[in-house]
């Protein structure tokens, strides 16, 4: 029960999910897909060599990929923050953004290339792909089921 002597909401609907919990979540997520969008948007050219050396796309999608997704992500965030009636939306979008990157990851790993993960930095030095990439996807995607289901107005 809350002040008012009210059993909260989460509680009451069955999810087990606290409110406050949902959006700590949700910051956090949306904290981290703004963060990762930056560097992307100040630098479109290195981010689509980033893009390129997955070798997964085929070189006309590279630079469209480079300058559309960056803004995905950005506002994907910036909705998951911001905009609690739009929460459970950027969710599932940050969610499926998180499968492509984990999938893609996973595969590289799997081929054994030893790449710049283009993550939260466009430097090729700086941020090599890695089980950690893998393992940090998961818990955001945890993160977003947290959010998409114990979704709070």
């Amino acid at each position: 029960m809350d002040q008012t002597g009210q059993e909260d909401t989460a509680m009451m609907r069955g999810t087990g999910r606290h409110p406050v919990a949902t959006r700590l979540a949700a910051l956090i997520l949306g904290g981290v897909f703004v963060a990762a969008a930056v560097p992307k948007i100040l630098h479109p050219a290195e981010f689509a060599l980033a893009v390129f050396r997955y070798h997964l796309l085929p070189s006309p999608l590279i630079n469209l990929l480079a300058i559309y997704l960056p803004w995905l992500e950005l506002v994907s965030g910036l909705t998951m923050i911001f905009l609690p009636r739009w929460r459970r939306a950027a969710a599932l979008v940050i969610m499926l953004m998180l499968v492509v990157f984990t999938t893609a990851v996973s595969t590289r790993l799997v081929r054994g290339l030893d790449i710049a993960c283009g993550c939260f930095s466009v430097d090729p030095h700086h941020g090599r792909i890695g089980l950690w990439n893998v393992a940090r996807n998961l818990i955001l995607l945890g993160m977003g089921l947290w959010v998409y289901a114990g979704h709070d107005t």
